[in-house]
């Protein structure tokens, strides 16, 4: 190997390093470096004489990627420009029109996302090329396959004793912005953490049986494998779990397969049992301790995995539902790589739960993203690929690694998207790089320099356009207010650039719209109106227009708006105080509050602090007055209504109880209001047949007794009796609920006792006809 070869290969695999364990490429600095370091890289081959022989289909595959992309970038005509994405332009220039914006007059809906997207390709290019180059002789692809497969075992290190330490941040520097991740790593998010893991592993595997290795190295290689395959369960993820065990199961059925059809002699055999069988027994040996102890819950997860998931309203399969309708309006060249999180709340409801900044579905993402034709193109190149490196399948534990492991990132991708990010993608891309390869061969021709020359200026200028605000994503527009503790008084300005970069982000209009409440601008409700076009089911906006609505006297709209505030909110306690603040009248309150609403419980656990039963009811008997009735929610409003005294609300409660389940509790419910509303003919009449029931003893036992206690209260003390006597002879009351039955016996033989003595004293009265001194 020549010294400008291994300068290239050693500032290659700090370009790997970086981009895997640098937080895994996630942010624009990180990608940035990993950008200068390939451009630094291809420095050192732009003199070259040796090029490749030919196009490789990798080659193409990105080339594509890239010039696709650019196409989303230039410059168009406003006509036609309307005419492939008429709804996308038309909020565009809504949205530049009432801030005073000039967006780019490009496809994409997002040029900031599109551009960055541009950058990651054409980075993705240029490890392609460094790879194909070191990859063209088999030391070359041993090494890149080594140096993959290190990296993916420093990355599992680093999370295992993260793990260990319980440590909060990476590295002890970065602490993750969100919710933290079950297991700390490089790669942030444990599904894309999984899929690293995954191809690791698989790669481990199969440089375990590479014999032309010092056999030192084939324990390291064990060790990887186990580690890689650990902490790949460890992630709980799914798509990571499944691929790797196809990609294992891959790259052993593809060695063994090429072993049987060149083993053509016993001493082949013969060493294939000295070596490779004991090699086979301890990976599989550590292949099921590692699964042995960290799989169980990952059963569990893909066990819990039901048919009822696909039609979850919150789940990735109902964003794929929602993202064909972006596929309608810009079916030819697609809404612009990387335009996904800020145009997709705009056909996804549930967007008011969580956010999507990708499809976790590369091929779908793919057609949204760059149209239908650009899909097919990249499909077609993409099946190229695949058909080239199934021809390499008896080339040896490597290619069967390298399949194998491209094998699991194939079928993840199909459920997530590990490789949006430089810590899956550079690696993936060099692994390809290894089956994919071709030749090189010397040649004199300048074009070729000029073509690797012109590499290394995209990557510089991809690497400027990285570090520079212009590249900026929304994620960190949305973060940068609130980091701010006080507006300050450019924060309009400040806006107004994130709206330049994201023409489609609800935020920074929703943010505007508050600045200009505060400052009494009378154009806060036109960018209120505006956001909430871009986010129909935005909580927060929703929630400011109530406020609006509610500052111009508007109440009977402000409850609107709050009722659609709170069906996107998880977390309903403070919203919910807020509108039994600004809106005190019961029956508007209660209007404020969703029938729909997904969770009721939080809902009335936050009234019930308040002190609001009384909106509390009224919102339950709306909730019962729909097309579809919970018996939960009944009982609750009967509950309720009978604590507060309000008898005629519980008797509806009750008797719309009784018509959707015809049971002995909605009976009894329905007697006990009646009798409270001294309804006792009707107590009577509806437990005539008491004597006869069947089912729970203490449920005949309570609605017998109230029959009983209807004779009472109606002073009929035979009946009174008899029906006492009856139920005390019936053995359905408890032995330790008979003193109730005694006290009853002993009112009715007083009462009857008091009545008899005196219908004896009126007797002797009109016998003597005077009265009774």
């Amino acid at each position: 190997m020549r010294p400008r070869d291994r300068i290239s290969l050693a500032i290659g695999g700090a370009a790997l390093l970086a981009s895997v364990l640098v937080i895994g490429g996630a942010l624009r600095w990180t990608q940035g470096v990993v950008a200068a370091l390939i451009a630094l890289a291809l420095v050192m081959q732009v003199g070259s004489r040796r090029r490749l022989d030919h196009t490789s289909p990798i080659v193409v595959l990105l080339g594509l990627a890239v010039a696709l992309t650019a196409v989303q970038l230039i410059p168009l005509p406003a006509g036609l420009l309307d005419a492939l994405d008429h709804r996308g332009m038309e909020l565009r220039s809504d949205g530049a029109a009432l801030a005073g914006t000039a967006p780019w007059p490009v496809l994409s809906l997002d040029p900031a996302g599109t551009l960055r997207a541009l950058a990651f390709f054409v980075t993705l290019l240029g490890v392609a090329l460094l790879g194909l180059r070191i990859a063209s002789s088999e030391r070359g692809r041993y090494l890149v396959l080594a140096a993959v497969a290190v990296t993916c075992g420093l990355a599992a290190a680093v999370t295992g004793v993260h793990t260990l330490l319980n440590a909060e941040s990476l590295y002890g520097v970065y602490r993750p912005e969100h919710a933290a991740p079950l297991i700390l790593g490089p790669l942030l998010n444990t599904n894309h953490l999984g899929g690293l893991m995954a191809i690791g592993a698989v790669l481990a595997v199969g440089l375990a049986f590479y014999q032309r290795q010092a056999d030192q190295l084939r324990v390291l290689w064990v060790v990887i494998a186990i580690g890689c395959s650990a902490t790949a369960m460890a992630s709980l993820s799914r798509g990571a779990t499944l691929g790797l065990a196809l990609g294992v199961a891959t790259a052993i059925a593809l060695y063994a397969a090429g072993r049987i059809a060149t083993a053509n002699d016993d001493g082949g055999r013969h060493r294939a049992l000295i070596t490779e069988v004991p090699i086979t027994i301890v990976i599989a040996a550590g292949l099921a301790v590692a699964v042995y102890t960290s799989a169980g819950k990952v059963a569990d997860q893909l066990e819990n995995t039901a048919l009822t998931e696909l039609r979850h309203p919150l789940s990735k399969y109902e964003a794929w539902h929602s993202a064909v309708q972006l596929v309608g309006e810009a079916p030819w060249l697609g809404i612009g790589r990387g335009a996904i999180e800020p145009v997709f709340t705009r056909v996804h409801e549930a967007s008011a739960y969580v956010t999507f900044s990708h499809l976790e579905n590369e091929y779908l993402q793919a057609v949204v993203e760059w149209g239908i034709p650009g899909a097919v193109l990249l499909g077609l190149a993409l099946a190229w690929c695949i058909r080239t490196a199934a021809r390499r399948w008896h080339d040896g534990p490597l290619a069967a690694a390298a399949i194998g492991a491209c094998a699991a990132i194939l079928f993840q991708s199909s459920v997530d998207f590990g490789i949006e990010l430089l810590g899956l993608a550079v690696p993936v891309v060099l692994i390809a790089t290894t089956v994919l390869g071709v030749r090189l061969r010397e040649s004199r021709a300048v074009g070729p320099r000029l073509a690797r020359a012109g590499v290394v200026v995209a990557l510089a200028a991809a690497a400027a356009v990285l570090l520079a605000p212009v590249s900026r994503s929304v994620q960190e527009d949305h973060d940068r207010p609130a980091q701010a503790a006080e507006p300050g008084p450019g924060e309009l300005a400040a806006i107004r650039d994130a709206i330049e970069r994201h023409p489609l982000d609800y935020l920074a209009y929703g943010e505007a719209a508050a600045v200009m409440l505060r400052s009494g601008d009378p154009r806060a409700g036109k960018f209120l109106n505006h956001a909430l076009a871009l986010h129909p089911t935005h909580p927060g906006l929703h929630r400011l227009a109530a406020r609006m609505l509610i500052a111009s006297g508007r109440r009977s709209q402000a409850a609107v708006e709050y009722a659609l505030a709170l069906h996107g909110t998880l977390a309903p306690g403070p919203l919910v105080a807020e509108i039994v603040t600004l809106l005190p009248e019961a029956d508007l309150a209660a209007a404020a509050i969703p029938v729909d609403a997904p969770e009721r419980s939080p809902i009335l656990h936050a009234l019930s602090e308040q002190h609001r039963d009384d909106v509390a009811e009224r919102w339950l008997l709306r909730v019962i007055q729909g097309a579809q009735h919970d018996l939960t929610v009944i009982d609750h409003l009967y509950r309720l209504a009978i604590e507060r005294g309000d008898l005629a609300i519980a008797e509806q409660a009750a008797r719309l109880r009784l018509a959707e389940s015809r049971t002995a509790e909605s009976r009894i419910q329905l007697a006990r209001v009646l009798f409270k509303r001294q309804q006792y003919d009707q107590v009577l009449n509806d437990l005539a047949d008491v004597s006869t029931w069947t089912g729970r003893l203490d449920q005949r036992a309570e609605a017998w007794l109230l029959a009983c206690d209807a004779h009472i209260e109606k002073r009929a003390w035979d009946p009174a009796l008899e029906c006492l006597h009856k139920l005390d002879g019936s053995g359905i009351v408890a032995p330790g609920d008979r003193a109730g039955i005694v006290r009853r016996l002993a009112i009715v033989d007083e009462h009857r006792t008091r009545e008899a003595k005196q219908r004896a004293i009126d007797q002797m009265e009109r016998a003597l006809g005077s009265p009774a001194k």
